[in-house]
């Protein structure tokens, strides 16, 4: 299982298409967004969050700002090797 933690401003992770991960991303004051529609987005005057579950949800993803902006992005899938 991977599992990324990331607590620096102005974030950007992305993850391939069909990446299987439980998000977790929040921000006091900073803005957040997502390529993934599958995700729900909420906001509050002191915290902005996006949550849920991406594919099967084995790995986990988690950022968190006071005051940067993170947005997660849709990467291009792994390239396997051929065997």
């Amino acid at each position: 299982m991977a599992t990324w933690t990331i607590d620096e401003p102005g974030s950007s992770p992305s993850t391939p298409s069909g990446g299987d991960l439980q998000v977790q991303v929040q921000s006091t004051s900073g803005q957040v967004a997502s390529a993934f529609d599958e995700l729900h987005r909420e906001g509050q005057p002191a915290l902005r969050s996006i949550h849920g579950r991406l594919g099967a949800g084995t790995g986990r993803l988690r950022a968190s700002t006071t005051s940067g902006h993170v947005a997660l992005l849709r990467g291009e899938p792994e390239a396997r090797e051929p065997r």
